[in-house]
C-alpha cells in the first residue's frame, strides 16, 4: 500500500567544553539549539506546518579506558 509522506526538517547546533582532571577522567557540558520546520501533515512536534525552536543542555562525566 502507498501512504502519504510526511517530512519534517531539523537543523541544530551545539557548543560545549570538556575539562580533564586526569588523563582518564573528565567532566563537561554542552548547550544545544534546534530549529524544526514541521510538515503540514505532521503531528510529531505538536505544531503542524509551523516552526519550533528548542533548546537543550547536557552535563557529563567521562572515564576513559586504555
Amino acid at each position: 500500500t502507498n501512504g502519504d509522506a510526511v517530512v519534517d526538517k531539523l537543523l541544530g547546533g551545539f557548543v560545549g567544553m570538556e575539562y580533564f582532571f586526569h588523563r582518564r577522567f573528565s567532566v563537561g557540558g554542552e548547550l544545544q539549539v534546534n530549529v524544526i520546520w514541521s510538515d503540514q501533515s505532521s503531528n510529531r512536534f505538536g505544531n503542524p506546518g509551523k516552526v519550533n525552536i528548542n533548546t537543550g543542555s547536557a552535563l557529563f562525566a567521562t572515564f576513559y579506558f586504555n
